[in-house]
């Protein structure tokens, strides 16, 4: 074969593999092109859960209700009765659920329906207009007119106080859309 004969097929085949070779390349290339062809960006997602409706008691503030001196002869019936100091304030769509009231905290040694003091035989009722309310229950009002609500001090009858002995009682109102 002569010089230029060699140098044609020579040329045809370094042609036909730097074709492949070229091919292969950019195959190459295409294949980690979409690795580094976008530069990333930063999305910030931002929202505000927000319930249907919410209540708010007396701004968020304990509640203290003072029985100042009480005579044990005394504790029956209506005697030693208080009004609790709150308001109750609810905005938003309840979207047709009930409200419910609820006290929350331990019942008396002697009558688990009152809430108890931290002296044996003494204990609170708890009223809603003038029916009682057991403590660990719930019941049904209208947000928009708030019952009127009470404490009663109750002493179990075989319990046996002493003159000048303070007490001390705490319960959570909580108010829930059932």
């Amino acid at each position: 074969m002569d010089r230029d004969n060699r140098s044609k097929s020579t040329r045809r085949l370094f042609g036909l593999q730097n074709n492949i070779r070229c091919s292969l390349m950019l195959g190459c290339l295409l294949m980690v092109a979409p690795l580094y062809a976008y530069d990333p960006i930063t999305i910030s997602i931002q929202g505000t859960v927000v319930a249907t409706a919410s209540c708010t008691f007396s701004s968020n503030e304990t509640i203290d209700i003072n029985f100042g001196d009480v005579y044990i002869n005394e504790i029956t019936g209506d005697n030693y009765k208080k009004t609790v100091p709150y308001t109750l304030t609810c905005q938003g769509d309840a979207d047709g659920k009930t409200v419910e009231l609820k006290w929350t905290g331990t019942g008396a040694s002697f009558n688990s329906d009152l809430l108890t003091t931290d002296v044996t035989g003494l204990g609170i009722k708890l009223l809603e207009g003038s029916s009682q309310v057991k403590i660990n229950a719930g019941f049904t009002i209208d947000p928009d007119a708030p019952p009127t609500l009470e404490v009663v001090l109750v002493k179990d009858s075989s319990a046996t106080l002493s003159n000048g002995q303070a007490f001390t009682a705490s319960a959570t109102l909580a108010v829930n859309y059932i």
